[in-house]
């Protein structure tokens, strides 16, 4: 039973890590004809003088379609991330640019990611006992060929049963521009993160059952 976490664990631990300098450009793009894009537009329809048309009707009319973004091989055809549920009893949802744990009060959270940050090179700028601010780090995901910087605050709450950590992406940047306003980024960025602390969190659980003394 623990082959399948740990193959999960290896699989999302990856994104977060550094580029290669190979192109990663064949994840992300359709492999297929795009000729397609190459379709000549509709023109007006020219009537003769004296010549009389049928009624139009709106059922077969069609409209313009204007391009806008990307297309052929610059489509992202990437899914969005989930976040992941790792611990046991817990629930993890994404809501706007926030990423939320909610867990049980079984195994304190909060003093162990200072560690797992330390662990990824992920340096911290504050910290107290709702908050945690990491500095501007290279967040990079393998899938990606373009360097990103991103910083996040972790904030933190605890009702006695159940606790609540909560993820924002504070800063996003690529090859030093400002990407805060791509929502599909900021995304993948956001619970990227999330995800990178949960799995650390669950590799905490399962040693800890693993150890703990049989009765």
């Amino acid at each position: 039973m623990l082959k399948k976490p740990t193959l999960v664990t290896i699989s999302v631990l990856s994104l977060l890590l550094a580029a290669c300098s190979t192109n990663q450009r064949y994840k992300r793009e359709i492999n297929g004809n795009d000729n397609y894009l190459n379709t000549p537009p509709l023109k007006k329809l020219s009537v003769p003088e004296g010549l009389v048309m049928p009624i139009e009707v709106d059922d077969y009319y069609i409209n313009p379609i204007l391009k806008d973004g990307n297309t052929g091989k610059n489509v992202d055809i990437r899914p969005p991330i989930q976040p992941l549920a790792s611990l046991s009893g817990s629930y993890a949802y994404r809501d706007h640019n926030s990423v939320v744990l909610d867990a049980p009060s079984s195994i304190n959270i909060w003093d162990k990611i200072p560690a797992i940050l330390a662990g990824h090179g992920i340096n911290i700028q504050s910290h107290n006992a709702q908050e945690l601010r990491t500095a501007v780090t290279n967040v990079t995901r393998v899938d990606d060929d373009i360097s990103h910087q991103a910083s996040y605050a972790i904030t933190y709450r605890n009702n006695g049963a159940r606790q609540y950590m909560t993820v924002n992406l504070i800063s996003l940047t690529a090859n030093g521009r400002d990407i805060m306003g791509n929502k599909t980024e900021n995304q993948r960025y956001s619970v990227d993160f999330f995800n990178m602390i949960l799995l650390a969190l669950k590799k905490i659980e399962m040693d800890q059952t693993n150890t703990a003394p049989q009765l």
